[in-house]
């Protein structure tokens, strides 16, 4: 077959491939792509016979340089590290689930910017939990009252209804007892005290472990009674004291992580219109080429939904 001497390939121009190939640097979301792809090969190389050599991912490594190479650029891209799900399958039946591996490894990827969304969140986190810990109540608030033993009791008088009451009222008994809090979420019987912190043998009590407590008087002529603990304050009721010195300390901490989220929200923004310019690569389709796209504008639309989580917070600080 005679070929165009136009498109032969001679050995000094090999040799510039060769050189120039090398000489591509591995960008930083290129790297990160290659090391959640390993990483999640390495857990399933059994379950789907995957392995693949070091050699392998060598040659790998050349390949993505190659594409970026032969599209007139110095550094890869997420498109170039697409091409990964041609070369790291081993057999038919998992060639599918390695290009599923590399899909997701280029969509979860993003653009690194050098700012830590992780521990960002953290910040943001904490700052949420010291928010509304400071201005909300956090759990319920019960109506107690504190004996001479310093420890708190919810009081309440348990008026026992005898069972031929109706006819004899005079049959009622009626006891003022301090119930202890600590047992609102326990099922164990126990028995009250009075108001001098004595046990009150006579009577035993014992709650569901939802908030609701049986009262029983030692004496089945009785009729048990049902106690619920009165709750001054719900969950999620707003405070009346608030440190408003604190709350504007925590609002201007929570104004400077929306600052910086901004800030990184720009720097994407900006890579990807860059970005996009430079996405060419003759060994990927248009249509896989996309994955690496729908990556990007789903870290956009994260941090967004950050900074909208911060305006939230700082609402809140203003109220």
């Amino acid at each position: 077959m005679d070929i165009d001497e136009a498109l032969k390939v001679g050995a000094e121009e090999w040799q510039k491939w060769q050189s120039g190939i090398h000489d591509v640097v591995l960008s930083e979301e290129t790297l990160i792509i290659i090391n959640i792809v390993r990483s999640a090969l390495a857990e399933q190389s059994i379950e789907n016979n995957i392995y693949v050599s070091d050699r392998r991912w060598q040659r790998a490594a050349m390949l993505i340089k190659a594409s970026a190479f032969f599209s007139d650029r110095g550094v890869t891209n997420h498109t170039d590290a697409l091409l990964l799900r041609h070369c790291l399958w081993t057999t038919k039946d998992n060639r599918e689930d390695v290009g599923k591996i590399v899909d997701k490894a280029v969509r979860d990827c993003g653009f690194d910017t050098g700012l830590d969304i992780a521990e960002l969140d953290k910040e943001k986190e904490a700052l949420d939990k010291e928010i509304h810990d400071e201005m909300y109540f956090t759990k319920d608030v019960y109506k107690i009252v504190r004996l001479n033993d310093g420890k708190e009791y919810f009081r309440t008088n348990a008026n026992f209804i005898h069972k031929n009451s109706n006819y004899y009222n005079d049959y009622n008994e009626e006891f003022l007892i301090h119930i202890l809090q600590s047992k609102l979420k326990s099922k164990e019987k126990f028995h009250p005290v009075d108001e001098q912190g004595n046990e009150v043998s006579n009577i035993t009590c014992s709650f569901d472990g939802q908030g609701s407590c049986t009262i029983s008087l030692n004496n089945y002529n009785y009729k048990d009674i049902s106690f619920t603990p009165e709750v001054s304050f719900h969950k999620g009721d707003k405070k009346d004291n608030i440190n408003q010195r604190l709350i504007s300390a925590l609002n201007k901490s929570t104004i400077e992580l929306k600052a910086k989220l901004e800030e990184n929200l720009e720097t994407v923004e900006s890579k990807l219109a860059e970005y996009q310019l430079s996405l060419h690569t003759a060994f990927v389709p248009p249509a896989i080429r996309d994955t690496a796209i729908a990556g990007i504008h789903k870290q956009i639309e994260e941090i967004q939904i950050r900074i909208e989580d911060c305006n939230r917070l700082s609402a809140l600080c203003e109220e």
